[in-house]
């Protein structure tokens, strides 16, 4: 029986075993005068502790919980167990140096406004931790005190006062916030408050409830005199998800505490670190890399002008377009999407040919976020900031990006493939629908984006050979529906158009893919004389390609370097498999940079818009492999060197290049001002001739500029007609 004045000494326990049996036999060893009871709450998933607990130590009350509470709810199951008049609230990584039990109660005992106290935590050294207790976590003293801000001025005045670094370690210290690790605090003011909040599952408990204490009326205070030893994060450090339960209850603190408004930018500055202060850097210069003299340097093509005119008719008429324009094979047409997102932007914007460069220019921008995000998962932050950098500085990337195209969206979609497969397969069944979704959205853009479909096939195979659970999990009703559903969606456009036009965007297509693949493995072509890129010609397209991906100035060298990353990609992977690592990380990204790699051989096509699918996954390829890590600092720091010199040279070469465009957009702008001079107001045709001129989209930049600027071409056909000349690019002002 437990007398009134007696103390419940509460710990939760999470994988530390040992120390958890330390930590009870120094309480014992300590001999407190005071009653005392034992409550071990057992928060760990495998329960491996009750036998020699029980063995060790009869006389301590073990409970276990159903499924791992977080370290408050586990404290509060503890107190409602509890017996005793105060609760000591005990960390298990713990050792009593002296007699801290009787110390803290006689202490919280004389002092009738003490609602809390901690004994001084020390190393095994007998060093103390310093800082240890704080004034309230405010917002101002958060940002000042423990953020990036601290590390580079750990000596600023209000991180000084925060911490109250004038403390000598041995007078008594009043604070605001207690320690969690251990405090001690009467169960009746516990109860009152509530105990800890829940919803804070590791990490910032103390501070809110410390918080409530101080706004109860009470003091709080750190007791030197008691000491105790800690083992810091040990417990922590055994769970994964540490670093998101952090950030997770901050916010949440400043949330519950001092509103949305304030905790949203206070979160957002406390995140800053040395990795978000690099990729920071590498975003602004990806930007101005990508929105940098623009309005005069974008690039604006006949395709271009076709979707922008789309675009246009469909804000004026009304009539939604369900595909786009047609692609190398004329009864084959992209999608309509860029078309309604133009119309989204050009009803925003009042038309201005501007804007939907700048749009995608910072969608890129963030593209390079999500790259970082998913490559971080997946591998080092070193890797992922490499990975950003390529991705950043890439050439054939940066170009993409400043040019408002039906592809210019593929590769913040094929990362959110990425990301999204990889969920998938990783258990997370839910994204296997949203994977499809993705598909259809891609196959939008652009239709060679289909074969990314083929490595969802792979994977289902794979899955089925080796019976995963991910493959098995999708044989349920709810996500069968779901994945035809998000499949659906996408492709009612399509759907819509074929109905009337013989199904060419799905049935016909489908039969076309698997004609091609077959071409490709040595069928016969249907059609022997069809026209089609001869090897010679494509490989040279190819190199180039790969000149403008990696490493503009040198072709031999890019092409060095992307062979040595997919070798070194292709060992890891076999490396991993011969060591038994299960991490599919690598050989993830290698599935991604094949397939599209051949089909792209296989369709045998000099087109760069069937490449943007494997930006992501290459520039991820390169941060591997420069991040890749010896014994020999001075290697580690070469490669290092290395990469970045590929980076700044690229950034060189496009800003000495004017980002290779040889005709300026302010140009055009002003070659249609020109036009609408010279017609005073008259209806005028413009006329396409010379190369390139046998396409429909051929004279659309021009049709769109003038129409812009208040007096488009005629659809009829006039006595007055402009000719634009396609060995030029000019227009040509004569009256015919």
């Amino acid at each position: 029986m437990q007398k009134k004045n007696s103390i419940s000494i509460i710990i939760v326990n999470y994988k530390v075993k040992n120390e958890l049996l330390e930590c009870i036999k120094s309480i014992y060893g300590s001999k407190p005068k005071v009653n005392f009871e034992i409550i071990v709450v057992d928060n760990d998933e495998k329960k491996t502790i009750e036998k020699d607990l029980i063995k060790k130590f009869p006389r301590v009350k073990y409970f276990k919980s159903s499924k791992n509470l977080g370290y408050g709810a586990g404290n509060n199951l503890g107190a409602k167990l509890a017996k005793g008049e105060y609760l000591f609230i005990l960390n298990p990584d713990t050792k009593f140096d002296n007699n801290v039990i009787d110390l803290l109660h006689n202490f919280i005992k004389r002092n009738k406004k003490v609602g809390a106290v901690s004994p001084l935590l020390i190393k095994q050294n007998d060093d103390p931790y310093d800082p240890q207790g704080s004034l309230e976590l405010t917002p101002k003293n958060a940002v000042f005190s423990i953020s990036i801000i601290n590390k580079f001025f750990p000596d600023n005045s209000v991180a000084r006062k925060f911490w109250q670094r004038q403390w000598d370690f041995e007078s008594t210290k009043e604070v605001e916030v207690c320690p969690g690790t251990c405090f001690l605090i009467s169960k009746k003011l516990y109860e009152k408050l509530g105990g800890f909040d829940e919803r804070f599952f590791l990490f910032f408990e103390e501070n809110d409830f410390s918080r409530r204490i101080k706004n109860a009326g009470y003091k709080l205070f750190i007791y030197p005199e008691a000491k105790l030893y800690h083992k810091l994060g040990k417990s922590t450090s055994k769970n994964p998800n540490s670093n998101k339960f952090f950030q997770k209850s901050r916010f949440l603190y400043f949330r519950k505490n001092y509103g949305i408004l304030k905790a949203i930018p206070t979160e957002l500055f406390l995140r800053i670190n040395k990795y978000s202060l690099l990729l920071l850097l590498i975003l602004l210069l990806a930007l101005i890399l990508r929105a940098y003299r623009l309005s005069e340097l974008m690039h604006f093509i006949g395709d271009q002008g076709w979707f922008y005119i789309s675009a246009r008719d469909m804000l004026l008429t009304g009539d939604i377009p369900l595909v786009g324009i047609t692609s190398s094979h004329v009864w084959l047409h992209q999608g309509a999407f860029w078309t309604y997102i133009l119309a989204l932007l050009f009803r925003i914007f009042n038309f201005n040919p501007f804007v939907p460069g700048y749009f995608i220019a910072i969608v890129d921008t963030l593209t390079i976020i999500l790259v970082y995000i998913f490559a971080s998962t997946l591998f080092l932050k070193k890797t992922a900031l490499l990975s950003s950098f390529f991705y950043a500085t890439s050439p054939a990337i940066v170009l993409a990006a400043r040019m408002p195209y039906h592809t210019s969206l593929i590769p913040l979609f094929t990362v959110l493939l990425l990301v999204s497969v990889y969920k998938w397969i990783n258990g997370k069944v839910i994204y296997f629908p949203i994977s499809i979704l993705i598909l259809g959205i891609l196959y939008n853009f652009e239709i060679a984006t289909f074969s990314l479909a083929g490595i969802i096939l792979i994977l289902l195979f794979f899955g089925y050979l080796k019976k995963e659970i991910w493959l098995k999990k999708i044989f349920n009703k709810k996500i069968l529906f779901l994945s035809f559903i998000s499949g659906l969606i996408p492709l009612i456009p399509f759907i819509i158009y074929d109905l009337n036009h013989g199904f060419p965007q799905t049935v016909k297509v489908i039969i076309w893919i698997f004609y091609r693949l077959a071409v490709f493995l040595g069928y016969p072509p249907l059609n022997p004389n069809a026209p089609g890129e001869t090897w010679t010609t494509f490989f040279i397209f190819l190199q180039n390609l790969i000149k403008n991906f990696i490493f503009n100035p040198s072709k031999e060298l890019s092409i060095l370097i992307l062979l040595i990353g997919l070798l070194f990609l292709f060992y890891k992977t076999v490396n991993n498999r011969r060591k038994k690592i299960k991490k599919i990380n690598y050989i993830f990204i290698l599935l991604f940079i094949l397939v599209p790699a051949i089909a792209y051989i296989a369709a045998k096509t000099n087109s760069a818009a069937y490449t943007l699918i494997v930006f992501p996954q290459l520039m991820i390829m390169l941060g591997i492999l420069f991040s890749f890590n010896t014994r020999h600092k001075i290697v580690n720091l070469s490669f290092l060197l290395i990469a970045i010199l590929i980076g700044l040279t690229n950034t060189f070469v496009l800003f000495k290049s004017n980002f290779e465009t040889n005709r300026t957009f302010r140009a055009k702008i002003e070659e249609a001002k020109q036009i609408i001079d010279v017609s005073r107001g008259k209806p005028y045709n413009i006329i396409g001739i010379g190369e390139g001129s046998q396409y429909e989209s051929f004279t659309t930049p021009f049709e769109y500029l003038t129409w812009w600027q208040g007096h488009g071409p005629s659809k009829n056909k006039e006595e007055l007609k402009f000719y634009l000349n396609g060995n030029t690019d000019r227009i040509e002002f004569r009256e015919k």
